[in-house]
């Protein structure tokens, strides 16, 4: 989800607990945003305690919110190495969850037909080149 929304120009902002425990001033700068209630710790603690029906807030587990910061962060590191790269090669892999490891021969299969599609890809010229500076850099 991330991913798709990053591609249709939406920035996704984690806030609360990770860098800034009470978010405020971030989110007021943000246009169209208006802040109604910021409730207090002692208050979604009393929350949680209520029946899950009648819950006032709906707020991810711990698990499920340290899983998202985790995600965020590796793909925003991504972005950034991807910059560094000379080749990136990232095959689809949609509808392939973090624990479907049934799929592993599947995914291989889609890495090799991207990186061969990738490759044919490229002019002659290009890979000439790229393998004769690889080789100057070699110690």
């Amino acid at each position: 989800m991330y991913r798709a929304l990053q591609e249709r120009g939406i920035e996704i902002n984690c806030v609360g607990g990770t860098f800034n425990n009470f978010p405020v001033d971030v989110r007021r700068g943000v246009r169209g945003v208006e802040i109604r209630e910021v409730p207090s710790s002692w208050a979604l603690l009393r929350d949680r305690l209520r029946p899950r029906a009648s819950r006032r807030y709906r707020l991810p587990s711990l698990v499920s919110y340290l899983m998202n910061v985790t995600v965020l962060y590796s793909a925003s590191r991504q972005r950034e190495n991807r910059k560094l790269t000379d080749l990136y090669l990232n095959p689809p892999l949609a509808r392939v969850g973090m624990l479907d490891w049934n799929k592993f021969d599947g995914i291989v299969e889609r890495g090799y037909a991207q990186r061969v599609q990738v490759l044919d890809e490229l002019s002659p010229d290009f890979l000439q080149d790229y393998v004769q500076s690889a080789r100057q850099t070699l110690p």
